[in-house]
């Protein structure tokens, strides 16, 4: 009997929508075993552990959630070397892997989630290639759209403030009021953050640089254009930049906006800082505070995503 997998987050401020769109139509599925996971409110590594222990091969996951939520579940892929197709639906804030697949939400009679089923079934899949990021030659984790270490990464760090979060659940949801919270942010921390003395690729970095970005995918935090590199198997787009004065995050901003980031076309970055440093990164929707930090690798990862294209 085909075997479904549903990983989503009951902590998430778009619960009852996921209940109604993906985990109420998955009961009256035939002809399937439906099986589900609810991310623990545990740690990020913990949690994707458990989905390594539960995914087997020949299944069909579908992820109901934000990017953390498909973070966690691809990483879980991933460890586990099972032979398996992934499906994703947005039900988060920028929902950047999601659209990057075609894959979110729709409206009317079929839900996104039975059309995802139904392009399984009719075999429409496609292959998609992560970046593999390592810090201090271990791996930390994989990404299918973005990475970034720096300013950037350490302002997603308000979308966990309590205000932010009794917002969202207050039905205050999307890209606008994610932003808002981060320019706020953004106006009361850019002056102090840069990143460690170092350099790229053996070439130093500016002063006062602030961020390192790898770029993977069509979009980063929803509204900045990056590229198609998920489709190719080693080429990806990267850039650092100095972000430190609002003059030129706002030039950054529009930039990125209107013609997209101005990233460089590459196969392999390696960061390596002076001395053992305390970093801030950032990979779709989950954010890590790093100590003694020497070098950081960013990649291809060697093994590809099997994702399923709604029929």
């Amino acid at each position: 009997m085909k075997k479904i997998l549903i990983i989503y987050n009951p902590r998430s401020s778009q619960h009852a929508a996921i209940e109604q769109e993906v985990l109420a139509p998955a009961r009256q599925l035939n002809g399937w075993m439906v099986g589900k996971h609810a991310i623990k409110p545990t740690n990020y590594n913990d949690n994707v552990e458990q989905v390594a222990r539960l995914v087997s091969d020949g299944d069909l996951i579908i992820v109901a959630g934000g990017d953390g939520t498909v973070s966690i579940a691809i990483n879980g892929v991933l460890q586990s070397s099972r032979d398996v197709a992934i499906g994703v639906l947005s039900f988060g804030n920028f929902n950047d892997v999601a659209h990057m697949l075609n894959s979110c939400r729709s409206v009317g009679a079929t839900t996104a989630f039975e059309k995802l089923v139904a392009g399984y079934c009719a075999g429409s899949l496609q292959m998609i290639y992560p970046l593999d990021v390592s810090v201090n030659g271990q791996h930390w984790r994989y990404a299918p759209c973005y990475f970034t270490v720096g300013l950037l990464a350490q302002s997603t760090t308000v979308m966990e403030s309590e205000k932010v979060r009794k917002k969202l659940r207050a039905g205050h949801t999307g890209t606008l009021s994610s932003l808002i919270a981060a320019v706020k942010w953004y106006l009361k921390n850019h002056r102090q953050n840069f990143l460690p003395a170092g350099s790229l690729n053996d070439s130093p970095m500016p002063k006062k640089t602030t961020d390192y970005i790898a770029v993977n995918g069509p979009h980063v935090a929803r509204i900045m254009k990056g590229g198609t590199w998920y489709q190719d198997a080693r080429k990806f787009g990267s850039m650092v930049a100095r972000l430190g004065r609002f003059w030129q995050m706002v030039r950054f901003g529009l930039r990125s906006i209107a013609s997209g980031l101005e990233l460089q076309e590459t196969e392999q970055d390696i960061i390596k800082f002076d001395t053992p440093s305390t970093v801030e990164m950032h990979a779709e929707g989950e954010f890590e505070r790093a100590e003694n930090v020497e070098k950081i690798e960013v990649k291809k990862a060697e093994r590809a995503l099997k994702i399923v294209v709604s029929e």
